[in-house]
């Protein structure tokens, strides 16, 4: 029982691991890469909701630069603390 187990287990994990390897080679071979090209403008997300009353919900728009730059200058504290 534990031997069968133990095989389906490790049949299962390189089924896995084949298609993860499959699905990478696949994206690299199409031009497939997640995000996107690095350029001027912003990406416009809308990801307000709807809560199905009368006057519910909450609509909100928020912008990603596509400019690499400025893109990682948002993640940079606007004031550092000063070495005590």
């Amino acid at each position: 029982m534990i031997a069968a187990l133990l095989l389906f287990s490790a049949i299962t994990l390189a089924l896995g691991i084949a298609v993860a390897v499959w699905r990478a080679r696949s994206e690299r071979r199409h031009g497939l890469f997640p995000g996107t090209e690095p350029g001027e403008g912003d990406h416009i997300i809308d990801n307000g909701y709807i809560s199905g009353g009368p006057g519910g919900g909450h609509p909100t728009i928020t912008r990603v630069t596509r400019d690499p730059q400025r893109y990682a200058r948002a993640f940079v504290p606007r004031r550092k603390e000063k070495d005590k």
